[in-house]
């Protein structure tokens, strides 16, 4: 398992080298034309911080800072959207 998580850091590491924009957008045009869902309300509350989740709004704050997001609180979000 860890072979595997390494390798796929590693290949991720690599297109974000090569291809630094896509930190923000799609390396092609194929997802252009998906239909999605706006960001709801509950969504702004959540990125500052007050989703009314205690184990998750610690994170709220840095994760709007810095646009990242730690793995327990990326599971945790999983498990209750």
């Amino acid at each position: 398992m860890e072979g595997a998580r390494l390798a796929r850091r590693e290949f991720y590491a690599d297109v974000r080298a090569a291809n630094p924009a896509s930190a923000r957008a799609d390396l092609t045009d194929a997802l252009a034309d998906m239909a999605y869902d706006p960001p709801e309300a509950g969504f702004e509350a959540w990125k500052w911080g007050c989703a009314g989740f205690p184990i998750v709004d610690p994170d709220g704050g840095p994760t709007c800072a810095g646009g990242s997001i730690t793995p327990s609180s990326g599971a945790i979000i999983g498990a209750i959207s």
